[in-house]
C-alpha cells in the first residue's frame, strides 16, 4: 500500500439480535464477540483508525473503555432488524469526515466473523491498490456443493427439478457465495452505492469458509467455538 493512505476499520454492531439474544457481546474467544473484529484491526498497521458503530448504549460502554476505538452512536432507525446495512456505512462516513476529516479506503469487519485470517485482511489491501475505480472488495467462499442443483419447483405434493444446461461442470466449479467477512473500497466508492453494493463493480476474493463462518444463531456460534481451538490468526 503506498504511504500516506489512511485507511478507517469499521465494525458495525447492532444492540439488537432476532436469532441469537445479545449477540455481539457473547463472550467469544474470552471477549465480546464483537471486540474480535476491533482487536483483529488493531494488529494491521495500515490500518489508521477503528471504529464501532452501534445503537447500544453497552457496546458504548466498551468502546469507551477503549483507548483504540472510537465509537459512533448509531441511529435506532438504523439498527432494525430490517435496516439496510449501507446506510448505517453511510452513516458512518458522514460523522467520520466530520471529525476526522478526508480518508482513502472504508474497510468493514463485521462482528459475526470472528474467526477472519489477518492474512485474508492484509490481502485485501494489498489487491485493492490500484484497482479500486468504482471497484469494492468483497470476501466470497466456494460452494461445497451446487446447492442450485437441489432447487425445485412445488405443485401441491408434486415436485419439479430445477436442473437445466446451465449448470455445466465448468459452471459448477466457479459458484461462490458472498461469506460476509471482508468488505474493502475506497471511501467515495461507498458514497456511490444507491442500493447496494452491486451498484459497483464487485471483486470477489476468496477466502477459507472455515474462517468466514458468519455467527447468525446459536448452532453458527457452537460451530465457530468449535473451530476457535483449532483456529490461529
Amino acid at each position: 500500500m503506498k504511504k500516506n493512505i489512511k485507511i478507517f476499520a469499521f465494525i458495525f454492531v447492532r444492540g439488537g439480535s432476532i436469532r441469537l439474544k445479545n449477540k455481539n457481546i457473547l463472550s467469544f474467544n474470552n471477549k465480546p464477540l464483537f471486540m474480535n473484529s476491533v482487536d483483529q484491526a488493531k494488529k494491521i498497521l495500515n490500518i489508521n483508525k477503528i471504529f464501532v458503530s452501534s445503537d447500544s448504549k453497552k457496546i458504548e460502554t466498551i468502546c469507551r473503555n477503549k483507548k483504540y476505538v472510537e465509537f459512533i452512536k448509531r441511529p435506532k432507525k438504523l439498527a432494525t432488524s430490517t435496516s439496510k446495512e449501507i446506510l448505517a456505512w453511510k452513516h458512518a462516513l458522514k460523522f467520520v469526515e466530520k471529525k476526522y476529516g478526508n480518508f482513502d479506503y472504508f474497510l468493514s469487519l463485521p462482528a459475526t466473523n470472528p474467526l477472519r485470517k489477518l492474512s485474508d485482511i492484509k490481502k485485501f489491501i494489498k489487491k485493492c491498490e490500484n484497482r479500486n475505480k468504482n471497484k469494492i472488495f468483497i470476501s466470497i467462499s466456494k460452494l461445497k456443493k451446487n446447492i442450485l442443483e437441489n432447487i425445485v419447483f412445488k405443485s401441491e405434493e408434486k415436485i419439479v427439478s430445477f436442473k437445466k444446461k446451465f449448470f455445466q461442470r465448468s459452471i459448477k466449479k466457479n459458484l461462490f457465495t458472498i461469506n460476509g467477512s471482508i468488505y474493502l473500497s475506497k471511501k467515495e466508492n461507498i458514497e456511490k452505492i444507491k442500493k447496494n453494493i452491486f451498484d459497483l463493480n464487485v471483486i470477489g476474493i476468496e477466502t477459507n469458509p472455515n474462517n468466514s463462518i458468519d455467527i447468525d444463531d446459536i448452532n453458527d456460534f457452537k460451530i465457530a467455538k468449535s473451530l476457535l481451538s483449532r483456529w490461529s490468526i
